[in-house]
């Protein structure tokens, strides 16, 4: 009898541990996806905050999409480029703070 129940708690054991192993290794790819994203992030952030420093003229002639009309290239109000770089910086950092939290 006890030899059946050894039997018993190795095979739910062995199950838990593969499902467990399993579990692992959904985590590790999520935690890859998530190290690659904030890695883009990052890289975005680092172009926003160098776009950031430049001129007002150098801002709108870099962004990409042809943004620039938009954001009022023919305004004279220096803020409207930085509060752009400003608030996609913001974005940035919001989306990795959200990707970070999803881990834990």
């Amino acid at each position: 009898m006890a030899e059946e129940d050894i039997k018993k708690q190795l095979a739910e054991k062995t199950a838990e541990a593969a499902s467990l192993k399993e579990d692992l290794s959904k985590k590790a790819a999520e935690v890859t996806s998530l190290q690659t994203q904030c890695d883009e992030l990052r890289q975005k952030l680092e172009q926003v905050l160098k776009l950031a420093g430049d001129g007002k003229e150098d801002l709108l002639a870099k962004i990409p999409g042809g943004l620039g009309g938009m954001l009022g290239a023919e305004s004279k109000e220096e803020e409207k480029p930085a509060d752009a770089a400003k608030e996609a910086a913001e974005d940035a950092a919001d989306a990795a703070k959200t990707a970070l939290a999803s881990i834990f």
